[in-house]
């Protein structure tokens, strides 16, 4: 070999070396510890849920950065971007809250959220404010307290400054049985004139295993979730509503570098999402992008494809 190949060989390896400093080092995992605690009644269905996948179409680019309290996430869609929920929610505030610190997230291309909490007593209460487009806005009063028998929560929240868009909602969860826990949740606007929502749910547990079930004025839900081993989970979710009965089906394959879903369900729609951590070895540090797969075919047929790439700086 000559010595112009040698030196086009490593000026193409220098270059290539020096794109991989560009992306993202792979971070440890953030570890909360577990307690035994009364879970959320916005979560009983969380661990059925989460085995869903959940679908998208369209070309897909993320990038998020800390800097201390303040982490900026900038998001790009290309195409026919649109996404899928697999799983209808019944109750009104049936989002598991996630546990997230104090501080302000900037999205460039949506909206600003800035969280603050404080301790009181036994319980805590949080201020959320939430800026969309420049020109929408949602301020909300999180009032929690959790124990080992019980949960309560009273959310206030109030939309673009209007107290006429005034909501309150409730939840309350209590524990019967070490393995059974029953609860329930209202919502009403007070200036509103829609009626109050009031919807009750379970959940039974075990080592293993997870029933849980809502009843509303929406319809009826019933989860049932088995992790079968570290790697594989199963969760089957039955639905009735207005509209009629869908009988879901979901599978999850965890592996350490990647993640598999599918689902499908009595309405013949079938979907699924593959995750893969894609590593670049340096002598320093590991390097890491995170690709995201869908595919979807919905109840008319038709085919759905998306692909993502998320940095996190």
């Amino acid at each position: 070999m000559n010595a112009p190949d040698t030196n086009f060989k490593n000026d193409i390896n220098t270059i290539i070396l020096n794109l991989m400093k560009l992306l993202p080092k792979k971070k440890d995992a953030k570890l909360y510890k577990d307690d035994k605690f009364v879970r959320h009644m916005s979560g009983i269905h969380s661990e059925a849920k989460s085995v869903f996948p959940l679908c998208f179409s369209g070309l897909r680019l993320g990038a998020q950065s800390e800097f201390g309290t303040v982490k900026l996430v900038q998001n790009y869609r290309f195409g026919s971007d649109r996404q899928f929920e697999s799983i209808t929610r019944l109750l009104q505030k049936e989002v598991a809250p996630k546990r997230v610190d104090d501080g302000l997230v900037l999205d460039l291309t949506r909206s600003a959220v800035a969280t603050y909490t404080k301790k009181v007593n036994n319980g805590h209460v949080r201020f959320i404010s939430t800026l969309s487009d420049l020109t929408a806005s949602e301020n909300e009063m999180v009032v929690e307290r959790r124990n080992e028998s019980y949960m309560s929560l009273t959310s206030f929240s109030i939309k673009n400054g209007n107290f006429a868009n005034l909501r309150i909602l409730t939840q309350y969860m209590y524990r019967l049985l070490p393995v059974l826990c029953v609860g329930g949740e209202f919502a009403f606007s007070p200036f509103g004139e829609n009626s109050p929502k009031i919807s009750f749910g379970y959940r039974y547990d075990l080592p293993s295993m997870a029933i849980s079930g809502t009843i509303s004025q929406l319809g009826l839900q019933i989860c049932f979730f088995n992790e079968l081993s570290k790697e594989l989970r199963v969760a089957t979710v039955a639905t009735q509503t207005l509209r009629g009965t869908v009988l879901s089906l979901a599978l999850h394959k965890v592996r350490a570098d990647s993640d598999l879903k599918v689902f499908v369900d009595s309405r013949c729609c079938v979907g699924a999402t593959f995750e893969k951590n894609l590593l670049f070895e340096e002598a320093t540090a590991t390097r890491l992008i995170k690709m995201r797969a869908s595919s979807l075919v919905d109840k008319r047929g038709r085919i759905h494809f998306g692909l993502g790439f998320d940095l996190d700086f």
